[in-house]
């Protein structure tokens, strides 16, 4: 079943394209990993599906219906959001129960009693003690604050979680556990899942499909294992490269100098052109994204 579905969206910041018609698709029990370096356009794009920020143009469909014509408590269980920082994702004057549970009695309407007997049912789920909900947010750790994070995002059973940069605020072990927790409830619930993030190791063993993104475009979008392991697209082999122990290249190769004029006065071609050793004229044209299982948006598909 066919979840959510962006077509041509762009946002443009001032000057900075933020997104340029960039269109996915999100099946149920999927999960899509969003890589890309920063500035890219990632985080924008997670706030446009999640309707934190509106578009320039281009449309968003959950299950073919318009966002805009759903009910608030519609929309807020169909798409939730988890933030990269979980300290500044909760109100630090608010006891953790108490943002909990107003978000079971604002959006379902539940009284006191009935939103406390739910969260108690969560709480093993995220492996959290029943103290916990007394606490405030800077009495957690790092890696509870996120799982408070998580729950609150789930607390609403949505169709579709993002995840924009969720275990960047957190050490090894503790983002192994939340990454751990993650996939169990997404088995236990069957939400579909977007899993933006820096770490290609980690989008690589749990992503079905992956978008590489620069400058608001997709470069490279398909299976994640035929994307990452077998990259047609410049910007992908590059990105892999610089993964050592990902990549089979075991030295660290950088990828090509930046140009800061790529991103703010792109051309009608392909974004990288500027920074791309393998660009030729026609990469000054447009470069649509091939319409296949395996797309790549690059006149020079695998020429490296």
């Amino acid at each position: 079943m066919l979840l959510l579905e962006a077509q041509g969206l762009s946002k443009t910041f001032a000057a900075h394209a933020a997104v340029r018609q960039l269109s996915l698709q999100l099946h149920a029990g999927e999960v899509l990993g969003i890589v890309g370096e920063s500035g890219c356009g990632k985080s924008t794009l997670a706030r446009l599906l999640t309707g934190l920020l509106t578009a320039d143009s281009g449309q968003i469909l959950y299950a073919g219906k318009k966002p805009e014509t759903m009910s608030r408590l519609e929309r807020a269980r169909w798409i939730q959001m988890m933030f990269q920082d979980p300290s500044a994702a909760l109100h630090p004057r608010l006891r953790v129960g108490n943002a909990l549970a107003e978000v079971l009695r604002t959006v379902l309407g539940l009284g006191r009693d009935a939103a406390a007997e739910e969260l108690k049912t969560w709480l093993p789920r995220l492996d959290l003690p029943a103290e916990i909900l007394e606490r405030f947010p800077h009495q957690l750790s790092g890696g509870q604050k996120q799982r408070i994070c998580l729950l609150r995002a789930l607390l609403l059973r949505p169709r579709v979680l993002v995840c924009d940069e969720p275990l960047t605020a957190l050490d090894r072990m503790t983002q192994a556990r939340v990454l751990q927790l993650l996939q169990s409830l997404q088995t236990e619930l069957g939400f579909a899942l977007i899993f933006i993030s820096h770490d290609i190791t980690t989008v690589r063993a749990l992503a079905h499909r992956v978008g590489v993104m620069y400058a608001g475009q997709w470069m490279e979008y398909g299976p994640a294992r035929a994307v990452l392991e077998s990259p047609r697209h410049p910007y992908t082999h590059y990105l892999l490269q610089s993964l050592p122990k990902l990549y089979r290249d075991p030295l660290l190769k950088p990828i090509p100098d930046f140009q800061e004029a790529t991103l703010r006065e792109p051309t009608s071609g392909c974004p990288l052109v500027l920074r791309c050793p393998l660009a030729v004229t026609l990469c000054q044209q447009p470069v649509p994204l091939t319409d296949c299982e395996h797309a790549v948006a690059c006149v020079q598909e695998g020429v490296f």
